[in-house]
């Protein structure tokens, strides 16, 4: 999988993913509603690469890339949260800035 350098590194991206499809993320709220995960894990290849191996171990016959993709698309809904409620709370900020300068 190759992934853009995100803050000198991929290892915070790499992190954040494999927590994603951790199934003990449910508790807060988020992540794959898969109990099926047992193993999820990663490796950066090379520091000089901008690649990461993910190793998703699943019970039964589930295949590995299904709590993968489900786990990115929830950290996605995460993030599109974040940034939403950031502008939400800009916009605000600078109306009020507004006010008291008038």
């Amino acid at each position: 999988m190759n992934l853009p350098d995100a803050l000198g590194s991929g290892l915070l991206l790499a992190a954040i993913s494999r927590l994603a499809v951790l199934p003990h993320w449910e508790v807060v709220g988020w992540g794959p509603d898969c109990p099926d995960v047992e193993f999820c894990g990663y490796c950066i290849t090379h520091p000089s690469e901008s690649k990461i191996n993910f190793r998703i171990q699943t019970r039964g016959a589930l295949p590995a890339i299904e709590p993968f993709r489900k786990g990115l698309n929830d950290l996605m809904g995460v993030c599109q949260h974040v940034l939403n409620t950031f502008e939400r709370s800009m916009k605000e900020y600078r109306a009020q800035r507004e006010e008291e300068m008038q």
